[in-house]
């Protein structure tokens, strides 16, 4: 049985490392949270077909969704689309939507590393206007299609999906500047001005978020923005997918990856091999490890942590409350590009910035946290209690005062977790070979956000349709 733990999408964690948030070493999961519900997905144990159309390595989001929009046939998904066709470079071309024999083969279990943990913040704007060009339309493109598949799986079975917006905070005049000027760039690129607002005053974040305390200046208002438990998501298209046939298994470590005449040979550790035509590494940090050197793509393991309440917020103070982020981060990434980009600090662990980010889950359990540093090792999951009450004490406290009491209790904890992270910030989807290798991956905190939407792209450019533009900017670099 797996356990699955919603925070905030900037973070994901493979392996959960209960450590009391006070600096405590316990590492008893039953402690840290008492509320933890088993869910698990009825794998099919059946053998995949001789010669499958695609394997996707890589049971995260982006693999579950990519694995259920490439067995569908595309008529029950085309509402994705709805409010795109005033934008040619998207919806243009589409001929072929039949559904592929689709394996899916995840080293561990399904969105048991970066996915099973993220918080799945969603921050949209909802469509772009038409008229952006592709390189200005993509991120907006698929975070608006990933809220709007969520919803309908949402409407399936209950994934944590709410529309409860976003309010990112200003707490100096510099950054009240930096939310101004990100607030007009982003209202003039949306479909519906109402979609972005500018709150210039802490009166005005209080009517949105009450506990805002008085270091808040201003703040940046997406009412169509939400959160998702990502994991549950994850599950629910492994299971649509499987209904139609896809096959998938877990605890399969690929090794090699080989071209053998007309199909692809992948070959796990313990001896077994799938056939397929096309292979989709979607495998997140680990995508290089079965990738041969020629088709290693940039693509680095950044380790995030994050502390939890572990005491429900349920009536008062964060009773009810959007998804909180900070622009101090946002705005000292865009004069300081880190390598890779959106670091928190060095690779000596020196801070170069605060990020900080929260949310209240639907079960009541407040998330926050945001730090992002190189792990010493592969499997470091261990948290930096140091760090991590530093960003509390020097950021999220001052501007939310009250929230204290939710992480000064025993049952409050943390974890840290591995993303996949690149250089200039943006994933690499393409195909590596020119024939049928492909890869997606380096959606860094962002994947929550992004894969699914861009995986809709994927899947259809996989189908033999016309590779959308959308798709151009991340090519591999």
């Amino acid at each position: 049985n797996r356990v699955f733990f919603a925070y905030p999408s900037v973070v994901a964690a493979a392996v959960v490392t209960a450590t009391a948030f006070r600096g405590g070493d316990s590492d008893d999961r039953s402690e840290f949270k008492k509320s933890w519900t088993p869910w698990t997905l009825p794998i099919s144990r059946c053998e995949p077909c001789a010669v499958s159309d695609v394997v996707i390595v890589g049971g995260g989001i982006a693999g579950t969704t990519l694995a259920m929009f490439l067995t569908s046939g595309g008529e029950e998904f085309r509402f994705l689309e709805s409010d795109l066709k005033s934008n040619d470079l998207i919806s243009g071309g589409r001929r072929n939507r039949k559904g592929l024999k689709v394996t899916l083969l995840e080293r561990q279990t399904v969105a048991s590393e970066a996915t099973g943990l993220s918080a799945g913040t969603l921050y949209t704007t909802g469509p772009p206007k038409g008229s952006l060009p592709p390189e200005a339309s993509s991120i907006p493109t698929f975070r608006h299609i990933s809220s709007l598949l969520y919803q309908h799986l949402q409407s399936l079975d209950d994934i944590e999906y709410t529309k409860c917006g976003c309010v990112q905070l200003a707490t100096t005049k510099e950054e009240l500047s930096f939310a101004k000027d990100s607030y007009e760039k982003e209202a003039k690129s949306v479909s519906k001005p109402e979609n972005v607002k500018f709150l210039k005053s802490l009166q005005e974040v209080r009517t949105i978020l009450p506990e805002a305390g008085p270091s808040v200046l201003g703040a940046v208002y997406t009412p169509n923005s939400g959160q998702v438990n990502a994991g549950l998501a994850a599950h629910k298209c492994a299971e649509i997918a499987e209904e139609r046939g896809a096959v998938i298994k877990e605890n399969v470590t690929v090794k090699k990856i080989t071209k053998v005449n007309d199909f692809y040979a992948v070959e796990s550790s313990n001896g077994e091999v799938f056939k397929a035509k096309v292979v989709v590494v979607a495998a997140g940090a680990w995508a290089n490890d079965v990738l041969n050197d020629e088709n290693k793509v940039d693509v680095y393991k950044v380790k995030g942590q994050m502390g939890s309440s572990g005491m429900e917020a349920k009536q008062g103070d964060f009773s009810k409350m959007p998804v909180v982020y900070w622009f101090e981060s946002y705005k000292d990434w865009k004069k300081n590009h880190t390598i890779p980009h959106h670091m928190t600090h060095d690779k000596d662990v020196r801070r170069v910035t605060r990020h900080a980010y929260g949310k209240r889950s639907p079960d009541g359990i407040l998330y926050f946290g945001g730090d992002r540093f190189f792990p010493l090792h592969e499997a470091d999951y261990e948290v930096n209690s140091q760090l991590l009450e530093e960003l509390f004490k020097a950021k999220i406290y001052p501007s939310l005062p009250s929230l204290s009491k939710f992480f000064s209790h025993d049952e409050s904890g943390s974890w840290a977790g591995i993303m996949p992270f690149s250089k200039d910030g943006r994933p690499t989807i393409d195909c590596l070979d020119k024939q049928g290798l492909f890869v997606a991956t380096g959606f860094g905190a962002s994947g929550i956000m992004d894969s699914p939407g861009a995986m809709w792209f994927l899947a259809d450019w996989l189908k033999g349709n016309p590779k959308s533009k959308l798709l151009d900017r991340f090519s591999k670099r």
